[in-house]
């Protein structure tokens, strides 16, 4: 029996689409025909599916969020002194 052999679970999909995305192309063949085949059959798949979708659209938009002024030079002081 083979990996693709196996039912997806909701839990599993869930998992793997916090820890891979909500873009199936980039997941592992296998996992890709599991997660499709769940996609066919389970409302709760499709729409964790498109709320990670809209998740990641969200946060494609979202402001880069930058460092202050001086951080860098406060986290090398701090490891210095703790060095030192």
């Amino acid at each position: 029996m083979s990996a693709s052999d196996v039912a997806m679970t909701l839990d599993d999909f869930s998992d793997a689409l916090d820890e891979k995305g909500p873009d199936l192309s980039s997941w592992q063949p296998s996992e890709q025909i599991r997660a499709e085949v769940l996609l066919k059959t389970s409302p709760r798949a499709r729409f964790l599916l498109s709320e990670a979708e809209r998740l990641e659209m969200i946060l494609k938009l979202a402001p880069r969020p930058t460092a202050p002024r001086g951080l860098v030079d406060r986290i090398c002081r701090t490891v210095r002194a703790a060095e030192g």
